[in-house]
């Protein structure tokens, strides 16, 4: 076991024995209790269609797989489920192998469609975070607000267009004999390895952009609804405490299945803002509880959805 998995590890342990400790489960049993059913049908039902909208954004990318639509589900659902449970995102390695397994699609080329998939994850949760902040800030903040909405949608406009022009003008020549140089040598042959999954037509680079930022809208509301369902919280300091969340996604050390790192990027923003301290926690214990049920019930779905008949 490399040591940042070990370090993982006692984050988790050392973050259990602490809430044991200090606050105690009666605490998290009593405001996970609060929710009534309702409540909890509406919330696993967005946190499905966040699923159903990840998988439309494959569905549009990969264009040759359009054909198996629950064969794509199956691959999602199972991804996420490796994702969310597996140590230092390693189940991010599960997608190109599931691509692999499922539709014979080369690992390099699925490796090239994860990164293009994780930059524009980042980017829409930096956007949605930077917009909320603006359009919930308060006082003489305001003005300034506005302004970095104004760059920030400028920036998601021509960004797409500068990573377009980019892919069609800097097209990788092929190898030449006389290329000696083996890091020139290796480095193109990854680009050309990867770009295959990379966007290539303006239908590419609209659909991904647009259906993540629907996936990212619509999994916010849903943690920031479940935050204010736990807790007596504003919009903006559960908006604040659902994205923290999601950004110990980019730590190099991350708790088993995240429990620890994720709780406590949570809890923080929480704390900061007044929320007491038990609350805080034990709110972000609960929705790390509700995201790992609904991943599980998700990864027993995957299991009945038929493969694909033929692969491409």
């Amino acid at each position: 076991m490399k040591l940042k998995h070990w370090v993982g590890s006692l984050v988790t342990i050392a973050f259990l024995a602490w809430f044991s400790i200090q606050i105690g489960w009666n605490e998290v049993k009593d405001n996970l209790f609060s929710l009534s059913l309702t409540q909890a049908l509406w919330i696993f039902s967005l946190i499905f269609m966040s699923y159903l909208t990840r998988c439309l954004r494959l569905y549009f990318y990969v264009h040759k797989l359009k054909k198996h639509k629950c064969a794509l589900m199956k691959l999602t659902l199972q991804h996420n489920f490796y994702n969310n449970l597996l140590p230092m995102r390693t189940g991010e390695l599960s997608f190109p192998l599931l691509m692999k397994h499922y539709f014979k699609v080369p690992l390099a080329t699925s490796a090239g469609t994860l990164i293009w998939f994780r930059l524009l994850d980042l980017k829409a949760l930096c956007l949605l975070g930077m917009s909320s902040w603006a359009f919930l800030g308060q006082g003489n903040q305001a003005q300034l607000s506005y302004y970095v909405i104004y760059l920030l949608i400028l920036g998601c406009l021509i960004t797409p267009y500068i990573l377009f022009e980019f892919n069609r003008r800097f097209r990788p020549a092929p190898m030449r004999a006389g290329s000696n140089h083996w890091v020139a040598i290796r480095l193109k042959r990854i680009w050309i390895q990867l770009q295959p999954g990379l966007p290539s037509t303006y239908s590419h680079y609209i659909s991904s952009n647009l259906l993540t930022l629907l996936n990212w809208s619509v999994k916010l509301y849903t943690f920031t609804l479940i935050l204010q369902s736990l807790a007596p919280l504003t919009t903006s300091t559960a908006i604040i405490g659902a994205i923290a969340g999601e950004l110990t996604s980019v730590l190099p050390v991350h708790g088993i299945g995240g429990i620890g790192t994720y709780e406590a990027a949570v809890a923080a923003p929480l704390y900061l803002q007044g929320t007491p301290k038990a609350t805080a926690v034990s709110a972000a214990i609960n929705l790390h509880l509700l995201i790992l049920a609904s991943t599980g019930i998700s990864y027993l779905i995957s299991l009945a959805l038929p493969t694909a008949k033929t692969r491409p």
